[in-house]
């Protein structure tokens, strides 16, 4: 059964066990929580945007909340005992069976300005992982096998019906916005978002800085593009012909987004952001002055979810604040940003 209602994301209402305690909790030193999901959790993965970071957020979300499998690969996560967390790169008919799973599913994938995310992708998967060169012809020819409503059929739009509905859709460019809406959906506090953005962290880390052995190259964005791409990309081809599908899910995903912000209300969501960012930064001072350790080196999952044993002992030092759902956060909570090992 996959867990969203007709009425939006926001009516979600979670489930919830008595937790027990799992390895990670003993292996970090981190307290258990008071309850623990009774659902599970899907990220769907789509490619460049921004899916590392929040795969590595799902995963860590799944740590302090005892789902089963957030260390797992996609042939092991489909068939890992319940609850469990599933956030790799997957196909359509693997989410058709994780949607089978006897618990409830609470479905959630990201969107992005098909143009910037069909840039960001031919840059990471050709000039990047393959060496092929930048240019007009390669990658007009490269829209045409990945950039003709990708993630659409990616996230497996065309087979949704009202008994199996869309997915969450947060939005890659209003990224804050978007995982502070998706806190207050499952529950979840500041502590359970604290990140390093994957790519960077990758570096930061000295893990591989090279793709088979090609240097990493920074995706050009459209406005560094020449004229014959900017006139091609507007043009009705690709818009309209191509990619109408996923321009239309892109205008859906930031017209629920602003439903929901609205619902929350702007300014309380903008008092949430500035408050998670406070916390961010602090996590981060701590966690980067600590970067040679093992617990801070180790990933969830190749590049996802890094440096949790340290975000979960930064959230440890005030777990009442980091650990409460946003939707709970008083005026002063959100005034509370202490230093680090304060």
């Amino acid at each position: 059964l996959v867990a969203r209602a007709a009425g939006g994301a926001m009516s979600f209402k979670p489930q919830y066990r008595k937790c027990t305690g799992n390895r990670f909790h003993a292996e970090y030193g981190l307290r258990v929580p008071d309850r623990c999901f009774d659902f599970n959790l899907l990220f769907l993965k789509g490619p460049k945007t921004g899916s590392s970071t929040l795969g590595g957020i799902a995963r860590r979300i799944g740590v302090h909340y005892e789902l089963n499998c957030v260390e797992c690969s996609l042939k092991a996560g489909l068939h890992a005992l319940e609850p469990r967390v599933l956030a790799n790169h997957l196909s359509n008919q693997a989410i058709r069976t994780f949607e089978q799973s006897s618990l409830p599913v609470f479905e959630f994938g990201f969107v992005r300005d098909p143009i910037e995310r069909c840039l960001s992708h031919f840059y990471h998967l050709r000039v990047s992982k393959r060496g092929i060169k930048d240019t007009p012809a390669n990658l007009i020819h490269f829209t045409k096998v990945k950039c003709q409503d990708y993630i659409y059929h990616y996230y497996d739009m065309p087979a949704r019906t009202p008994l199996r509905p869309s997915p969450f859709l947060g939005v890659t460019e209003r990224f804050d916005e978007s995982i502070i809406v998706l806190a207050h959906v499952l529950q979840v506090g500041f502590g359970d978002l604290l990140h390093f953005k994957s790519k960077v962290a990758s570096a930061t880390l000295n893990q591989t800085a090279t793709l088979n052995r090609h240097s990493v190259v920074r995706h050009k964005p459209l406005n560094e593009q020449p004229k014959v791409i900017k006139e091609y990309f507007a043009s009705e081809t690709f818009q309209k012909t191509m990619n109408s599908n996923e321009y239309e899910m892109y205008r859906r995903g930031n017209a629920e987004l602003t439903t929901s912000v609205s619902l929350i209300g702007k300014e309380r969501v903008s008092k949430l952001i500035s408050a998670f960012h406070c916390h961010q930064e602090r996590a981060h001072t701590m966690c980067y002055s600590s970067r040679k350790s093992k617990d801070m080196g180790t990933c969830l999952y190749a590049d996802n979810g890094c440096g949790s044993a340290c975000f979960g002992r930064y959230s440890d030092q005030d777990p009442e604040l980091l650990y409460k759902p946003v939707s709970a956060l008083t005026e002063d909570d959100l005034r509370s940003c202490p230093e680090p090992g304060r």
